[in-house]
């Protein structure tokens, strides 16, 4: 299953026994738990923490959105029990998977339709998609692809992280200019429609910008050399 390229595969959340996630059955389990919530257009920026029953009753409505980091399938001594999710241990990895990556936390979404994540790239991740539907474009911006790695240094100077800029603006602004530019010069750029149910697989370093089309909710897993984000 490991792949160089980015990829979509249709229909296969089943295979990760969480088809059934959705806003009222992580309210069920979790609802008490809490959760890192953003109103950025890079939400992984932190800003303040609420219960899962709070953000789905009251913060999402004022548009904010849940981006969650957990180490998966262990509860380190250092973390917060209080942030850690019992729905997360549902999560079954296929053989055909585990075999090719070594997942090690997770990251928890959910917001509404227009918001999203504005570019950026990390380690190896895989992206589950359970309710809703998301627009993708993603290029190759690692080292070995100087031009990729140039133009996310610049989407990362242009939209730092507390930026209201949303992922919509990004695309009403680059996708005709920087974007185009890429593409015109001989760039590789993926676009994938996601809807419920599909899994993206995110090759190493590979800028992703993500649009929700719908409200969204789902979870990406995603390798972590020595626990470093980037």
């Amino acid at each position: 299953m490991y792949t160089n390229s980015p990829k979509l595969i249709k229909n296969y959340i089943s295979e990760f026994g969480i088809s059934h996630w959705d806003e009222d059955y992580i309210m069920k389990t979790d609802g008490d738990k809490l959760c890192y919530i953003s109103p950025y257009g890079r939400p992984i920026t932190k800003v303040q923490t609420s219960t899962y029953t709070e953000f789905f009753n009251k913060y999402k409505k004022e548009d904010y959105y849940i981006f969650t980091k957990n180490i998966f399938g262990t509860s380190p001594p250092e973390s917060d029990y209080r942030f850690q999710q019992t729905f997360q241990t549902e999560i079954n990895i296929p053989k055909e998977i585990r075999e090719s990556y070594d997942f090690k936390s997770t990251i928890f979404f959910a917001g509404n339709k227009g918001r999203g994540a504005l570019p950026h790239k990390h380690t190896p991740a895989l992206n589950i998609l359970a309710t809703g539907k998301k627009r993708w474009f993603l290029f190759d911006a690692s080292s070995s692809n100087p031009m990729g790695e140039r133009l996310q240094k610049y989407y990362y100077s242009a939209y730092p992280y507390k930026t209201n800029t949303t992922s919509s603006d990004w695309l009403d602004k680059e996708y005709s200019t920087s974007l185009k530019n890429y593409k015109d010069n001989g760039g590789k750029v993926y676009e994938f429609i996601q809807e419920a149910g599909d899994v993206i697989i995110i090759p190493n370093e590979w800028s992703h910008t993500v649009i929700n089309l719908d409200d969204c909710l789902g979870i990406t897993l995603i390798e972590i050399p020595n626990g470093v984000y980037y």
